[in-house]
């Protein structure tokens, strides 16, 4: 990894134990359109238009600062990533799945392993698992996307081929304790 890179994603915290050379790649990409003026504390994410909670993903996620996503994680040793994003402009009441797509940007031969729709936090919720590539490296992705008040939340979990199930249940943890709060 360029040394410019590594300063950027790890610029004021401590350095990473071991990182698999995939994982600031999968941190770039993982999400589209976070909040302008997003300030994150402990479990809350606050921006402009939105305040919401998640959960906690575990003792062995590191959390770090990146400007594409509202909060992400980095699981040090294995290379699995996490992230939350929330996008609140005006934009066309469109289905799940479209913006779900959105999240694919950049990862290529996509395949589809699972998907279902869910309540969370009272509005409907699309879950999807897919195998793809990032710049010709094999991943795994669990997306969750959902629209409430005005915007869309994206969470996304990413992890190295064939580790998928390694660390899933992390990204259900930061599911389930989402819930948004209107902005005044």
């Amino acid at each position: 990894m360029p040394a410019r890179l590594r300063r950027r994603l790890w610029e004021g915290l401590d350095p990473p134990v071991s990182l698999r050379p995939e994982a600031p790649l999968l941190l770039g990409l993982l999400a589209l359109g976070a909040c302008s003026g997003v300030k994150v504390k402990q479990d809350e994410v606050n921006t402009e238009r939105t305040r919401y909670r998640f959960g906690d993903p575990g003792p062995d996620w590191r959390r770090v600062s990146l400007n594409e996503v509202d909060v992400a994680w980095v699981r040090d040793a294995s290379g699995h990533t996490l992230s939350a994003s929330s996008m609140c402009t005006d934009y066309r009441d469109v289905p799940l799945g479209a913006l779900r797509r959105q999240q694919l940007v950049g990862f290529t031969q996509a395949e589809r392993v699972e998907e279902r729709e869910e309540m969370l936090d009272g509005r409907g919720a699309l879950f999807s698992r897919w195998k793809a590539r990032l710049d010709g490296v094999p991943v795994e992705l669990g997306l969750w996307t959902v629209k409430k008040d005005g915007c869309i939340y994206d969470f996304t979990y990413s992890s190295p081929a064939g580790a998928y199930e390694e660390q899933a249940s992390a990204l259900g943890r930061i599911v389930q304790g989402f819930h948004t709060e209107r902005v005044q």
